[in-house]
């Protein structure tokens, strides 16, 4: 079904309609929150919803050209043209009605409380100005693959042949205490001052265009070249990726995974940048409230070193002259603030031997309007790898098959939608004998837990947190929990 142009309204037939709150803002909540929120899983993506009217207009206006909804990004994508998601609002429901009478009718701001509309003229809303050019879109796996980031970054206008380009970035700096058990305070503590993130991001997107760029600049960790491959009539949307692509496995659609209790640059268990070469196709269909979605890849995967190595999913992969393919999938299905995700991937290893990588993953992002609840997200995860195969060539069998295994649970409250407190834990084990839910006559320092709690303050693009983490090893415990101070800049 091909969307039809909402009508153009005059902005006095239905004063508290066609302003920006309380029925628009309400309404994106309602249909963009669960994903799009601060700490959602787009929430790192150019556009982040908000409770706070104020701030999620800032963040709506550069996705909107006033006066036309058809060429309006923030419509296109609601609609399910080139986004991620899928349509949030099926053409001709009354909620894509309501959002493009609102674009067409100014995209005009929420009634300042203290000036009656009658009496006084309305001020300018951010977006009474548009820009010459439609505004880049969001970028479906967020211009800061990071944390959230509430700026629309930097817009570097619209070229012949290159279409719309934008710059996104995050840096960081973190004050640590390491090296010690239990507290900080230990005399064998040692400081450190580390910078992990220097990350410069372009962007090309159009909002009529559908072939996209994303590539970290500074470093080429990824890169990925996108085109949208079903029909805008189609209910199914497709869409297709190759480059150094970001893997896409598990509940994190970027890449700092918390597998095992530690996530990002900490991460022990996956890559800190999953990213390889290869493809990717998108799949994604949103009926209603339910949203499903599902991805295939094809990439440059993992090898062993030696028939009797066990197998380090963080450095193991294959040279690229050598490749050995991997192949994956990710299928996915949200309900309202609940998203469950599953991961299968398999890969030949050589010397006969083969890996099988499997994820589950569950998140719940702040179910509005339950009390206390909508206050708290919640994200649970397990990984299994299982390395078997190999008898024909004298490897492996009974006794010689092993799995590692690793999860995650973490508890996030909300007192203001610009501060949250975490807890995290998590367990990881490598090189378990097949059949044994724990291999005691294996462990090292490497098999252990980590527990984790923390707070974190933002204000539009700079952030600030304090984290204290324990990490247990199941045998040779050492002194290896730490303490960081991190401030970091996203725009």
């Amino acid at each position: 079904m091909i969307a039809r142009s909402p009508p153009t309204e005059s902005p006095t037939a239905a004063p508290e309609a066609l302003r920006f709150a309380p029925r628009v803002h309400e309404q994106l909540l309602s249909g963009c929150e669960s994903c799009h929120g601060p700490e959602g899983f787009a929430g790192s993506s150019r556009y982040v919803a908000s409770t706070d009217p104020g701030q999620h207009l800032r963040s709506v206006s550069p996705l909107v050209v006033p006066g036309s909804a058809a060429t309006s990004v923030l419509y296109q994508r609601a609609k399910g043209e080139a986004h991620a998601g899928g349509a949030v609002w099926e053409p001709g429901s009354a909620e894509l009605e309501l959002l493009g009478q609102w674009i067409n009718a100014g995209a005009q701001g929420p009634v300042p409380e203290a000036t009656p509309v009658a009496s006084a003229p309305v001020p300018s809303s951010p977006a009474a100005n548009p820009p010459a050019q439609p505004s880049p879109a969001p970028n479906p796996h967020g211009a800061n693959p990071h944390g959230a980031n509430p700026h629309a970054g930097i817009s570097l206008g619209t070229y012949p042949v290159f279409g719309s380009l934008s710059l996104n970035g995050r840096f960081d700096l973190n004050y640590e205490r390491r090296n010690y058990n239990d507290h900080p305070f230990q005399s064998e503590g040692v400081n450190a001052l580390r910078s992990y993130h220097q990350f410069l991001f372009l962007t090309r997107q159009s909002a009529t265009d559908p072939v996209t760029l994303t590539l970290e600049m500074l470093s080429l960790q990824f890169w990925e070249v996108g085109v949208r491959v079903s029909p805008e009539a189609w209910p199914v949307k497709v869409f297709a990726k190759g480059g150094k692509v970001l893997v896409p496995f598990g509940g994190d659609p970027l890449f700092h995974h918390s597998y095992g209790g530690l996530a990002g640059f900490d991460q022990k268990v996956l890559p800190v940048v999953f990213a390889r070469e290869g493809l990717t196709v998108n799949v994604q269909r949103r009926q209603g409230p339910l949203t499903l979605s599902g991805d295939a890849y094809l990439i440059a995967g993992y090898q062993l070193r030696t028939a009797d190595a066990v197998l380090n999913l963080q450095s193991d992969f294959a040279p690229l002259d050598e490749t050995r393919l991997g192949i994956g999938a990710r299928l996915g299905a949200s309900w309202g603030p609940v998203s469950v995700w599953y991961s299968p991937y398999f890969n030949s290893l050589g010397f006969g031997r083969r890996l099988f990588l499997q994820a589950l993953d569950v998140a719940v992002w702040r179910p509005r309007g339950v009390p206390v609840l909508e206050r708290f997200s919640l994200g649970a995860g397990l990984l299994r790898a299982d390395v078997s195969g190999g008898e024909a060539e004298g490897y492996g069998g009974p006794g010689a098959d092993y799995y590692h295994f690793a999860s995650y649970l973490q508890l996030r409250f909300h007192p203001r939608d610009w501060l949250y407190l975490q807890y995290r834990q998590g367990l990881r084990t490598f090189g378990n004998r097949r059949g044994l839910i724990l291999d005691s006559t294996d462990l090292t320092r490497d098999d252990g837990s980590t527990h984790n709690v923390g707070a974190v303050a933002r204000w539009r693009g700079l952030s600030a947190g304090l984290f204290h983490y324990w990490n247990l090893e199941k045998a040779d415990e050492v002194p290896d929990d730490f303490t960081r101070l991190v401030v970091a800049l996203e725009f």
